[in-house]
């Protein structure tokens, strides 16, 4: 049975995630982010870390991780871009997305008074 690709695409998420604003942000509120203890691991087998050596997007996109998100578990991990992803890592931290949610509605916020 085949299935319509409409249904494989996944969501990206608002555009508020790729700007250069938003990733600023997170970058000035990383060490915050990264300090909460409420902050989680995702998990893969090191089969999975192995394939996706040099593809952190890869990675991320076979664990169902939201791809509005990829960047930011990216420099939550240490990582400038997705070809740093070395294929030894299994374990990655992920942050509370509630948390993220609310640093990212202040921003949008303050980007509204500004512009």
């Amino acid at each position: 049975m085949t299935m319509p690709l409409h249904r494989l695409i996944r969501d990206p998420g608002a555009d508020v995630f790729y700007t250069p604003e938003w990733q600023l942000m997170i970058e000035t509120h990383l060490p915050l982010i990264l300090a909460r203890s409420d902050n989680a691991i995702l998990s893969c087998s090191p089969a999975q870390a192995y394939k996706y050596e040099g593809d952190l997007a890869g990675l991320l996109t076979e664990l169902n991780v939201n791809p509005c998100y990829h960047w930011l578990l990216m420099r939550m991990n240490n990582m400038r871009t997705w070809t740093d992803y070395d294929g030894v890592k299994t374990v990655l931290v992920i942050p509370n997305y509630t948390f993220i949610s609310r640093l990212t509605e202040v921003h949008k916020t303050t980007m509204t008074k500004i512009r």
